[in-house]
């Protein structure tokens, strides 16, 4: 019977300290989906891990950066025109645009991000999925 009362106040500790750490805004928006802005929420968290990479020890997946360290992404996107003069704006460059689609896919430095995922006319910004083939 000695030992259920300590056993209950471990629990008690353990959950605690798990919910401390699921509400901690040091984390980040990177590992913390709660507290994402509307902004943030359209980015992907391996883009926001690179943005933000305090708490984050290790690497979501690869992501392909040019000469000047901006990010190749894919913007999903209603409205393509605006959505690359804003890109421009940014200091990114596009390298290709699907009317079909809706998307963009541009390089775009990493600060730039939030800014672009603001304009209501983004849907989403994830990095470039590159393809790759089975070795033998």
């Amino acid at each position: 019977m000695q030992g259920l009362p300590a056993l209950l106040c471990m629990c008690v500790v353990l959950l605690w300290g798990g919910l401390a750490m699921a509400e901690d805004p040091v984390q980040g928006p990177c590992l913390n989906k709660a507290a994402r802005t509307a902004a943030q929420k359209k980015i992907a968290s391996a883009l926001l891990c690179e943005m933000y990479p305090a708490g984050n020890a290790h690497k979501v997946s690869p992501i392909q950066k040019d000469d000047e360290g901006r990010v190749l992404v894919d913007i999903r996107t209603r409205d393509l025109a605006s959505t690359g003069a804003r890109i421009a704006e940014l200091g990114g460059k596009v390298t290709y645009r699907s009317e079909r689609y809706h998307a963009i896919h541009a390089y775009l430095p990493l600060k730039g991000l939030e800014d672009l995922a603001e304009m209501a006319e983004v849907r989403a910004i994830q990095p470039v999925a590159v393809a790759t083939t089975n070795p033998r």
